[in-house]
Order: structure tokens, then sequence, then C-alpha cells
């Protein structure tokens, strides 16, 4: 509610789109196990594919969703909040320093050096793809 006040009303109303519409495209497609066959090779190496690719795919997703004005309900919509107040700081700075929070609290809590581990690689996969879905769209801006 306070993004849709803060950020518009059109922002508002295709976010909250994103965020109904996530979950039901996560019932509606199949899980396949394209990393099963790393995992008779080695597990670590599944761990690090999946994580890379999983990384491309919600880095992908959240750089699309930003690209037009939307966000996907997560954390996303924490760091355009803050950004409207911090505006020196950039939009992916912002999201490492929450996503990051959460991936050092989880390993606290889980106690699991490998879930820290390979969620940071999925994470600084997913902040380089957004970079780099956004970089067009930030240079058109100043382009113009």
């Amino acid at each position: 509610i306070l993004a849709t006040i803060v950020l518009g009303k059109s922002f508002g109303i295709k976010t909250l789109y994103i965020t109904l519409m996530t979950p039901l495209f996560m019932k509606i497609i199949p899980s396949i196990h394209t990393t099963a066959i790393l995992k008779e090779i080695n597990p670590v190496l599944e761990l690090i594919v999946a994580g890379a690719a999983g990384g491309i795919l919600v880095g992908s997703a959240i750089g699309i969703a930003l690209n037009h004005d939307c966000a996907t309900g997560g954390t996303d919509v924490i760091a355009l909040l803050i950004q409207q107040v911090l505006k020196f700081m950039k939009l992916s700075v912002i999201l490492f320093l929450l996503d990051g929070s959460v991936v050092i609290t989880s390993g606290i809590i889980t106690n699991s050096i490998y879930i820290s581990i390979f969620s940071f690689l999925s994470l600084m996969v997913i902040i380089k793809t957004i970079s780099f879905v956004t970089a067009k769209k930030l240079t058109a801006i100043k382009e113009k």
C-alpha cells in the first residue's frame, strides 16, 4: 500500500498483478529436474548449476518487472522505497544489502555453511542479472 502511494497507482496495480500471478504460474509450470544428472557426478556441482540457473531466471524476472515500472512484491519493493529516500544509492546495491542480510540470517538460523554459500552465489547472479537487464533502460533514460 505504501509503495502504491509513494510510487504511483500504476506501479501498485502492476505489482499486485505480478504478486498474484507468480504463485499461480509456479503451480502450473511443472518442476523439471534438469540438474538431477549432475547430482550423480557431484552433488556440489548440482548446487552450483542450480544456484546459477535459478539466479539468472529470478534476476531476469525482477529486471523485466523493474523495466516495466513495477516490482515482484519481494525485497525489490522495499529497495525501490529506500531508493526514493536514498537517491544516491543504486537499486542493485540496496537489493544486495537487503537480500544479503536474508542470506546471512538464513545461514545463522540453519547453521549451514552450504546454504549460505550457495544462497550467496545465487544472490550474486541475481544482482548481476538485474543490473544487466535494467542497464538498457537506464541508458535510454540517461540519453533522453
